[in-house]
């Protein structure tokens, strides 16, 4: 059946950030993702880019977005939509009127969009149930931002290790249930390493690594990845596959556009 799925095509069914990835690595089954990076580095403008692009594609992915409201979400999401600086709009006190045309298009888009965000405090349970319910509603894949904002439930756990090996092993049945992607945000530790659990590293699939690159250039495991001009506004950052079970573990540069909260794949590093 394996054979005959490759032949057909059928394997995987969720759609990467952007083509180019999904061309790269194929598309995701059921995997559990952890994406992390140092703060500021733009990962929760590619999970909202990543939302956006998959329902423009018709795949629904619910947000369990823990740490920020949606009306805090929304200004992003209008940003990398209508491709308009919405943190000028909101600190220089007017809007020029190509900003509102932008805005305003872009807010229609988002409601055709239909995006599913659930936000405020969440226990592991909580987003489990709530997860399921989503799945037999259709989702695609599920997002959850982030690994430390999930609250204990009052369990009291003896450390924070021991907290965050129990959640991850709950999400991992989680995935053997629902049989689609779970993407977790979380933070590294200060060497770019899964923070707090050994077993969130050992139970996860896939690992994601966001890291800005600095003037004199970043060291990866394909050599030294020096940094990009890119222009204006724009941040190069590298994203480095720490792992990932089911396939490659590739190098790419992408670009971040902080005006627009957008990304832009730029190439694969080592090729």
């Amino acid at each position: 059946s394996y054979i005959q799925n490759c032949k057909e095509g059928k394997v995987g069914h969720f759609n990467w950030w952007c083509p180019d990835w999904t061309n790269k690595l194929g598309r995701m089954s059921s995997d559990l993702m952890i994406l992390h990076a140092q703060r500021s580095t733009g990962k929760t403008a590619l999970m909202l880019q990543w939302i956006v692009n998959a329902h423009m594609g018709e795949q629904r992915t619910p947000l369990a977005s823990i740490e920020m409201l949606r009306k805090e979400l929304a200004p992003r999401l209008l940003a990398n939509i209508g491709h308009v600086n919405t943190f000028r709009m909101r600190s220089r006190g007017f809007i020029t009127d190509d900003e509102e045309v932008r805005s305003s298009e872009a807010a229609e888009s988002l409601k055709v969009l239909e995006l599913c965000i659930r936000d405020k405090s969440m226990t592991i349970d909580d987003i489990r149930s709530w997860a399921v319910i989503e799945h037999r509603n259709g989702a695609d894949a599920i997002f959850i931002d982030n690994l430390l904002s999930i609250s204990d439930g009052g369990k009291q756990y003896q450390s924070k290790t021991i907290m965050y090996d129990d959640f991850i092993r709950k999400f991992r049945d989680l995935r053997d249930t629902l049989k689609i992607p779970i993407i977790l945000l979380a933070h590294p530790n200060a060497d770019g390493a899964v923070a707090w659990s050994k077993d969130v590293e050992n139970f996860a699939d896939v690992i994601l690594y966001l890291a800005n690159v600095p003037e004199d250039g970043l060291p990866t495991r394909v050599g030294r990845v020096e940094r990009l001009e890119l222009g204006d506004s724009y941040k190069h950052v590298v994203a480095i596959f720490q792992k990932n079970r089911q396939g490659i573990s590739p190098v790419a540069s992408i670009s971040f556009h902080g005006d627009t909260q957008t990304f832009e794949h730029v190439k694969w590093e080592g090729e």
